[in-house]
């Protein structure tokens, strides 16, 4: 997987300002999970309920059962459950709230710049590039 456009987005997201930074570093996240989920695709769809905390298993039951395996929350949550992210129930409430964010930015909702989780969605892009180099060369990592 190449990380070119993902790391462009970092980089130009640390010059900028809050809002400005906050969505670079959100669509470099989304962009590393819609790759991952092309890359993992096979071992994704063997994965089981014993794969999973039972609070992802829950999570990710209730988005299929309403039909929203394409959304990015699911996305995330399957990855980075995949990639054994830590703390990872904790981590998924906390995504959910950065999504709500980008979403009122997005739509024209209002939001506070100054709250927005930079640093958290940058650890986390940070974090699953490393747990996903760590698997495809364990050896490098």
């Amino acid at each position: 997987m190449k990380f070119r456009y993902i790391a462009a987005y970092l980089v130009e997201g640390l010059q900028r300002p809050n809002l400005q930074a906050f969505l670079f570093a959100f669509t470099a996240l989304e962009v590393f999970v819609g790759k991952c989920i092309h890359r993992y695709k096979t071992q994704l769809e063997g994965l089981t309920e014993r794969d999973h905390s039972p609070k992802i298993h829950t999570y990710l039951k209730r988005l299929r059962q309403r039909k929203e395996e394409h959304v990015l929350s699911y996305k995330f949550a399957l990855i980075a459950s995949f990639l054994a992210l830590d703390n990872l129930d904790e981590t998924i409430t906390k995504f959910d709230q950065a999504k709500k964010c980008r979403n009122d930015i997005v739509h024209g909702d209002p939001f506070d710049e100054a709250a927005l989780p930079i640093d958290k969605v940058r650890n986390w892009l940070g974090e699953l590039m490393r747990l996903h180099l760590a698997r495809v060369d364990p050896v490098d990592s």
